[in-house]
């Protein structure tokens, strides 16, 4: 399987041409075992501690951050480690966070050795 850490440019790209309004952006995350004598369950725990004034600032909700216990349907692969799932009022505010020279984007890649992250449009 590919792996995947950081946002493509082109995508980014793409992001900015579609229309704003509310989005939930899914985080599949999968951590590496061991860096510099912490998890990468460990350095995304503290990503997360970084980011929370950019998740302020851009008024996003934290809705969900769980582990799969089992799949009901579809394959048992069970290959992600957790799952993150971020409510923002726009996707705007969540390129404005993204694009801030001080966003802990390195933090975050350092503790993933793949991850997926997926935007849904809300239905009003």
């Amino acid at each position: 399987m590919e792996q995947f850490i950081n946002l493509e440019k082109e995508r980014l790209f793409n992001l900015n041409t579609m229309p704003d309004g509310p989005v939930m952006m899914v985080n599949y995350l999968k951590y590496v075992k061991e860096v510099d004598g912490k998890s990468g369950r460990d350095l995304y725990k503290d990503y997360m501690t970084e980011v929370i004034p950019y998740f302020l600032e851009s008024k996003a909700d934290l809705i969900f951050k769980g582990k799969e216990l089992m799949t009901l349907i579809g394959p048992d692969e069970n290959y992600w480690d957790e799952i993150l799932i971020v409510k923002y009022p726009s996707k705007d505010g969540f390129m404005k966070m993204i694009s801030n020279p001080n966003y802990p984007a390195t933090l975050r890649a350092k503790a993933l050795v793949d991850s997926r992250l997926v935007m849904y449009e809300v239905n009003q």
